[in-house]
C-alpha cells in the first residue's frame, strides 16, 4: 500500500521538511505576537499590514504543504487563488467602507466630552479666583430668563412621537417598543441612563442637543446620518419625545 501511495504522491516532503515547516510557523506566530505585544502598537495601522502579510504566509504553507494542494492538480490550485483573491478583495471593500462611514465628531464637542486634566496642577489662588462669581448684568440676566426653554413632557405622547411619522423607530433599536428594530443608529432603550455618560451635559441636555443637533456627538461605530429632527416637530410634540426618552432607564 505504501508503494502505491508513494506512486500515486512521489513529491511530498519528507519528514524532517515536515518538522523545518513547522518550526517556520512557529516563527512567524512568535514574529506575530512580538509585533503585538507592545501597548502603543495595538490597533495601529503600522502593526496590521504586517500581522495581515504573515497570517497569508501562514495560511499559504498550511495549503499547500499540510493540504497537499501544492502536490494535487496544478487546477485546483488555480481555483485556490481565485477563491483567496476574491476573499482578499471582498476584506478590503469592506475595511474601506466602514472606515469611510465611522462618524468624526465635531471639535468641539470632541473637547466637551474630554475630562479636563489641568484640576490638579492649578495653583490655590486660581482656583480661589475661579470660585468667586462673575456678576451678569441685570439686562442680559432678564434676556436669558426670557429666552430659557422650559420643557415639561408627557411620557405617552412621547412615545407617539418616537413611533410616528419622525421614522425613529426604523433607524434605533427600543426593546419594550414593537417594531422598534432599527440598527442604523444606537440602541435607545435605555438612554434615560446612557445619555448621562457620553458627553459632559446633561441627561436631558444630551438628548435635546442629540434631536436638535445630532452631529454635535457621534457614537463610536456609528455614521453620522440622523438628520436634525427639531424643526420637523412642535414644542409640545418635542418636550414629549425628550420625556418619553429620559424614561428610559
Amino acid at each position: 500500500m505504501s508503494s502505491s501511495h508513494e506512486a500515486e504522491h512521489p513529491k511530498h516532503p519528507t519528514t524532517k521538511r515536515y518538522v523545518i515547516i513547522a518550526l517556520l510557523l512557529f516563527i512567524i506566530t512568535g514574529v506575530e505576537f512580538v509585533i503585538i505585544l507592545p501597548p502603543s502598537m495595538q490597533g495601529t495601522a503600522i502593526a496590521l499590514a504586517p500581522l495581515i502579510i504573515l497570517s497569508l504566509v501562514k495560511f499559504y504553507i498550511v495549503i499547500m504543504f499540510y493540504m497537499h494542494l501544492r502536490f494535487e492538480n496544478p487546477l485546483l490550485t488555480k481555483i485556490f487563488y481565485s477563491g483567496l483573491g476574491l476573499g482578499l478583495l471582498v476584506a478590503v471593500a469592506l475595511i474601506g467602507l466602514y472606515s469611510g462611514l465611522a462618524g468624526t465628531p465635531r471639535e468641539y464637542a470632541s473637547v466637551r466630552a474630554v475630562p479636563y486634566e489641568g484640576h490638579g496642577i492649578e495653583s490655590h489662588s486660581e482656583v480661589v479666583e475661579n470660585l468667586i462669581p462673575t456678576p451678569v448684568p441685570s439686562d442680559q440676566m432678564a434676556n436669558s430668563n426670557d429666552t430659557k426653554e422650559i420643557i415639561v413632557g408627557n411620557v405617552e405622547a412621547g412615545e407617539a412621537v418616537f413611533s410616528g411619522s419622525l421614522g425613529c423607530v426604523g433607524c434605533h433599536t427600543m426593546e419594550d417598543l414593537p417594531g422598534a428594530m432599527g440598527v442604523v443608529g444606537p440602541n435607545l432603550t435605555n438612554i434615560g441612563t446612557i445619555s448621562g455618560t457620553r458627553s459632559s451635559l446633561s441627561p436631558e441636555e444630551y438628548i435635546k442637543e442629540s434631536i436638535e443637533s445630532p452631529a454635535a456627538y457621534i457614537v463610536d461605530t456609528y455614521a453620522p446620518v440622523m438628520p436634525e429632527l427639531r424643526n420637523s416637530m412642535t414644542d409640545e410634540e418635542f418636550g414629549d419625545l425628550v420625556a418619553y426618552l429620559l424614561s428610559k432607564k
